[in-house]
């Protein structure tokens, strides 16, 4: 009787497990994609999408993409958009010349600039800049 409850058990993950591998391949086809429209296009409750959103969020130290809690909501950034943001953070762009070169990249808000920065540090993802940001404006004004 145990063994058949046991197999029940190990059963039910099977299904999430499958939607995980589902998701993850649907968001790596967007640049940054918000949990709303993620629980629209895969027609489940958002308050599910959050759980598994939060679930992949707790193991992302070494994964290229990023996902964040911003405004009680959470966005996945695709691997692309964080190696633009590396690029243009180390080479001493502000928050807003980071902001206006990643428009392409559906970033819209200083606060996500600020909330990338913040998440990459503490998961220890983002290196010491090559040039400070003063650094930067000089050899801007003087060029």
């Amino acid at each position: 009787m145990s063994g058949i409850t046991l197999v029940l058990f190990l059963l039910s993950y099977v299904p999430k497990l499958f939607f995980k591998n589902k998701l993850h391949k649907f968001l790596k086809k967007f640049y940054k994609i918000e949990d709303e429209l993620i629980a629209r296009k895969f027609n489940k409750r958002i308050e599910v999408i959050r759980d598994i959103l939060f679930e992949i969020s707790q193991n992302q130290e070494k994964k290229k993409w990023l996902i964040t809690f911003i405004n009680k909501q959470y966005v996945f950034y695709h691997q692309e958009t964080i190696e633009k943001f590396k690029e243009f953070y180390n080479k001493g762009y502000s928050e807003k010349e980071i902001l206006d070169n990643l428009k392409d990249y559906k970033v819209a808000t200083k606060v996500e600039i600020k909330t990338i920065k913040d998440s990459l540090i503490k998961l220890n993802r983002l290196s010491e800049r090559e040039i400070s940001v003063k650094e930067h404006r000089e050899k801007q004004r003087f060029a």
